[in-house]
């Protein structure tokens, strides 16, 4: 209704401006009739405005603009887990290596006791010369390959009731000879002779005990240790058992008792075993 209205209002309004443009072209005797037209004219200006409110109020209001979604908070997913246990293992790894790196560092600052390295000569190893002695005199052309004791004091003495001194010594021998083949038969007709690491080597191993040496071959003489000892030179204790108590003292190693030591290929075994006290160990034979 109010946009039929309006319409009529427009061209009543373009009638009443055409009629009032060719009256004021005419002479001032019309001027009655031209001030008619100009009120007229005012009445359908008012009458637009009035219609136009009407129309303004009829329009739909504009919808306010949407808000913006939030963003979405990412999702964790199994890899996005793992990707943060791998970072903090890393980290915890890295910090153990660098802990460990500074303890090593601090240990090789700190100065070293002279006793650990020091050859200190005591009574078995006076009782080592002997035993060589006479292990080159029983087994001729020997080699002193492993020296052990038990009952050993922090001095370098064997207890009087459980001090025990051993020492093995090893020859190479030559292989046992076939039986004579007669040289008419082919080679692989004859029957081998069956040999064995054992047939190679000569042992025996020299007790002391009680101030007294005793001789103990196995089997005549049999090697149980076969060619482990093969190409390997005599053994020459660079460090005494005397020496090696004390590095073990330093260790922690509980005093006024007795250990059994044993030397081998370049190293020391030191061990204490007690159902009060037990320490074992290993030490490098380089003493000075």
């Amino acid at each position: 209704m109010y946009r039929s209205d309006h319409d009529a209002a427009l061209a009543r309004i373009a009638a009443l401006e055409a009629d009032l443009a060719r009256e004021r072209s005419d002479d001032a005797a019309r001027e009655g009739k031209l001030a008619k037209l100009e009120a007229a004219l005012a009445r359908e200006r008012i009458e637009l405005a009035r219609v136009e409110a009407e129309l303004a109020k009829l329009r739909p209001k504009p919808k306010p603009p949407a808000p913006a979604p939030e963003p979405e908070a990412p999702k964790r997913t199994p890899s996005t887990y793992l990707g943060t246990v791998v970072f903090f293992a890393v980290i915890a790894l890295l910090l153990v290596i660098a802990m460990a790196t500074q303890c090593n560092k601090r240990k090789a600052d700190e100065p070293v006791h002279a006793v650990r390295f020091a050859r200190v000569p005591d009574e078995i190893d006076a009782l080592l010369g002997a035993a060589k002695k006479r292990g080159h005199e029983v087994l001729p052309g020997s080699r002193m390959i492993t020296i052990s004791a038990k009952g050993v004091t922090e001095i370098g003495q064997l207890h009087p009731d459980y001090g025990e001194l051993e020492a093995d010594f090893q020859v190479t021998v030559s292989p046992p000879k076939g039986p004579d083949i007669d040289p008419s038969v082919p080679i692989g007709a004859a029957p081998p002779v069956d040999r064995s690491p054992f047939d190679d080597y000569k042992c025996t191993t020299l007790q002391y005990r009680n101030n007294e040496w005793t001789e103990n071959s196995v089997l005549g003489g049999m090697c149980v240790v076969g060619d482990l000892y093969k190409n390997v030179s005599e053994i020459e204790p660079r460090c005494t058992m005397t020496s090696i108590w004390a590095r073990a003292r330093a260790d922690g190693a509980p005093g006024g008792a007795i250990a059994e030591l044993r030397l081998q290929q370049g190293s020391w075994h030191f061990s204490i075993r007690d159902q009060r006290a037990t320490f074992e160990k290993r030490y490098p034979d380089d003493c000075e």
